[in-house]
């Protein structure tokens, strides 16, 4: 049996018993298109779910990023530090002084007269203070070595006659904590 609507474009909202009508019809127009009121709500309200859900990801990964990032830079600077002090110690020719923070020594004979010049010395000092500079002096000219230095240690085999140099360097950003440790026997004491 061939169902039939009362009106034209409508469609039965109820069927009786055996497919019948029960007369109570939506009435639709020819351009009637788009969403009712309760999908839109209810997209409007998953679409700011998943945009809350992005926001935080995207905030925990910037904050994992950042202090990635400054774990590798502490990690530069302690490495960059304690390469280049290594490197000018092998190479001293004279301390003429030498402390648990700093160390003041001679490093080359630039201009070959013998004799120890302010130009030929070199002086590695750190404050004492937490992220503090490690600060490299020759010549009058201080330059920073190393940011972010929370210890640095010098110690000796002899204070008297130094043929060995013990150094630890500690840097410290945030919770990341960054130590080097090494040896450095002087070739030409």
């Amino acid at each position: 049996m061939k169902q039939v609507y009362p009106l034209k474009h409508s469609y039965p909202i109820f069927k009786g018993p055996r497919g019948i009508s029960g007369g109570f019809t939506l009435k639709r127009s020819k351009h009637a298109s788009g969403f009712t009121l309760l999908e839109s709500i209810i997209s409007m309200a998953v679409l700011s779910i998943a945009i809350v859900i992005i926001f935080y990801a995207f905030q925990a990964t910037m904050t994992a990023l950042t202090e990635q990032f400054s774990e590798s830079d502490v990690s530069l600077e302690v490495h960059k530090g304690m390469e280049r002090m290594v490197k000018e110690l092998r190479g001293a020719l004279e301390i003429p002084s030498a402390s648990g923070t700093s160390i003041t020594f001679w490093y080359k004979d630039i201009n070959g007269n013998g004799t120890r010049d302010a130009a030929e010395t070199i002086n590695y000092t750190w404050t004492g203070i937490t992220t503090e500079t490690l600060t490299r002096t020759m010549g009058g000219a201080t330059f920073i070595v190393a940011n972010k230095i929370s210890g640095f240690s010098l110690t000796y085999d002899d204070p008297s006659n130094i043929k060995l140099i013990r150094i630890k360097l500690t840097g410290t950003a945030g919770t990341s904590i960054n130590t080097l440790e090494s040896s450095v026997k002087l070739r030409n004491l």
